[in-house]
């Protein structure tokens, strides 16, 4: 009995284990998630735990920029070096409130991300 408890236990955890499932996430952004900022950003950065898949002349991995009017706001070209990608802010004109900032990256093992990042502009 206490053998079956546990094994019943190691599968719970490796099951649970975000390293055990294989997926790609998330780590970390710039500017962070619900952060209050007084300066918008020139360039935003999404930093994943696995390496962003790269494919010459095609882009599967797009991020879009949600105004506190829900329109989008044009950015620039995505650029990746290995698990970090980065994408220029256009010059658009922006104004106080919550943004949103949305992603969809493929990890070289080919799964796909999506997600998103809120942050608020207080200047």
């Amino acid at each position: 009995m206490r053998k079956f408890g546990l094994v019943l236990l190691s599968s719970a955890l490796a099951l649970t284990t975000p390293a055990a499932q294989g997926h790609s996430a998330l780590v970390t952004s710039t500017p962070k998630s619900g952060a209050v900022i007084k300066t918008f950003p020139k360039t935003f950065s999404l930093t994943f735990n696995e390496e962003i898949l790269k494919l010459p002349g095609k882009e599967p991995s797009r991020v879009q920029l949600i105004a506190p009017n829900a329109k989008r706001i044009s950015l620039g070209k995505v650029a990746i070096a290995k698990e970090v990608l980065t994408v220029p802010m256009s010059k658009a004109a922006v104004k106080a409130g919550k943004y949103r900032l949305t992603y969809r990256v493929v990890s070289n093992d080919g799964h796909v991300i999506n997600g998103e990042i809120s942050f608020t502009y207080k200047p």
